[in-house]
């Protein structure tokens, strides 16, 4: 016998579903709860807001980022790495367009809270893909290589948006040219920071 889903999941799908069908702004927490079939006191003690309902979806998407992408391989560029991590957020993300979009539009320059809430969850899924590169995130450097992801991935969004491809073609060239624009823009600054840093042998070579 197949597993049900849990409360979380049910909830998450509930939310995607309502929200692909309906502007985001006029989904309420009561829709979600009866879309779900929770009682409101299960679907508050999960989420205790809509805000804190995306936050449950980006952690899904950040884990699905991270698993599609699989392990690192010691042989590709950091550049690579970070293409086929954030090709892997799109693609994740792209089952539920609708949804993503309604909720984005819903959110974005008028819920100042949930606004504010967003981009912190997105600066933690920036800072995953950098420690899955592998890409050392410390210290005020490691704030300087988020932030330049995040322009990375902002950048790309913007294409993902509007691509009615199969093969997300326009997004991954966008995400290619925008990956290359970022890591010459650190060589200029001396830091390579998209670039995986030397080995010991070659440091002592």
């Amino acid at each position: 016998m197949a597993k049900r889903p849990s409360p979380r999941n049910r909830i998450i799908t509930a939310a995607l579903k309502l929200a692909a069908d309906n502007p985001w702004r006029d989904v309420r927490m009561d829709d979600i709860a009866e879309e779900a079939n929770v009682k409101m006191d299960v679907l508050t003690r999960e989420f205790r807001s809509k805000s804190a309902i995306l936050g449950g979806i980006n952690s899904m998407i950040d884990e699905a980022m991270v698993k599609s992408a699989g392990k690192a391989d010691p042989e590709e560029t950091v550049r690579d790495r970070l293409f086929e991590l954030l090709m892997a957020r799109f693609d994740a993300l792209q089952p539920n367009k609708a949804a993503i979009l309604s909720m984005l539009r819903g959110t974005v320059g008028i819920d100042p809270g949930a606004t504010l809430a967003g981009a912190c969850g997105l600066a933690g899924s920036m800072r995953m893909a950098l420690d899955a590169a592998p890409v050392n995130t410390g210290g005020r450097l490691g704030r300087l290589k988020v932030n330049g992801l995040i322009g990375v991935y902002l950048a790309t969004a913007r294409i993902w948006m509007t691509d009615e491809t199969d093969d997300l073609a326009p997004t991954m060239a966008a995400l290619d040219k925008n990956l290359r624009r970022a890591g010459q823009w650190a060589d200029m600054l001396e830091k390579g920071p998209f670039r995986r840093p030397r080995t010991n042998a070659a440091q002592e070579s």
